[in-house]
């Protein structure tokens, strides 16, 4: 029996196919810094060198750090999925970890300028730490070097920090591992270029080397009523409903009824 004069109308009732996007960033600034040359910037490097001396007591002598930014935006009624760092390695000779970074960066940085904020950093929980891909020992451009560019590749997952992140700048600060190196590591800047090894004769190009930042976007699926606008005679107010006026003596099972004139989502 269908239910007569009961008008009613039923506003965002949501469902949703799990749906997807994703974003392939570039970094808007990275910058080498040197502990050395303290008041001097050096976006300009085509890599990133990283190296750190320390003394017997753990005081840093002489420290070569990168910093790298990436603005991540934010999509309405989607969250983060997942969060893939592509670092390309110049020179594989050691361990390089990834520390989150608060401050913003700029390519007028300098080690001076961002001092404090490297300490910082360097005391907060890593984001990764990791083994550089590459041919052990090698720089890409040695006698030895693999010229497979897959195996100069490094990708690490950074998803639960950007996750945090998301809708503004997510900043990485990156040092070499060791506690306290005898040789520097390297990663390809956004300024990199095309490299050429003459000793084994292949060629990188610098659209293959500079970083990216992959985001995948998700969008669960959601069952929902946000609103519901009903007008109902008082005679019609008892009973129980499907939404398309059907009369039922019982709820047969889950799903959303019209039970006493109010939308009820039955689970169970």
């Amino acid at each position: 029996t269908l239910l007569r004069g009961f008008a009613f109308m039923v506003v965002g009732l949501l469902t949703v196919v799990p749906v997807g996007a994703q974003e392939v960033l570039a970094p808007v600034s990275d910058v080498s810094l040197r502990s050395d040359n303290g008041h001097k910037p050096n976006a300009t490097a085509t890599a990133l060198e990283l190296y750190t001396v320390r003394d017997e007591a753990g005081d840093i002598l002489k420290d070569f750090v990168g910093l790298m930014a990436f603005h991540v935006p934010a999509k309405e009624g989607y969250t983060v999925k997942s969060a893939i760092l592509k670092l390309v390695t110049e020179r594989a000779k050691g361990n390089i970890t990834l520390y989150p970074f608060a401050a913003a960066v700029e390519d007028a940085d300098t080690y001076d300028s961002q001092r404090e904020n490297i300490a910082t950093a360097r005391a907060a929980t890593a984001v990764a730490t990791l083994r550089l891909a590459g041919t052990g020992g090698k720089a890409v451009t040695d006698k030895g070097a693999s010229g497979v560019l897959a195996d100069w590749v490094n990708t690490i997952d950074v998803t639960d920090y950007v996750k945090a992140k998301a809708g503004g700048e997510v900043a990485f600060l990156f040092v070499n591992a060791a506690k306290s190196a005898v040789t520097s590591v390297k990663v390809y800047s956004s300024d990199a270029k095309d490299v050429t090894n003459s000793h084994v004769g292949f060629t990188f190009s610098a659209a293959d080397l500079v970083p990216q930042l992959t985001v995948e976007y998700a969008k669960a699926e959601t069952t929902g009523i946000e609103e519901v606008k009903g007008e109902e005679r008082k005679a019609d107010r008892g009973g129980i409903y499907t939404l398309g006026g059907v009369s039922l003596k019982t709820v047969p099972g889950p799903g959303v009824y019209i039970v006493n004139g109010k939308k009820t989502v039955v689970r169970r």
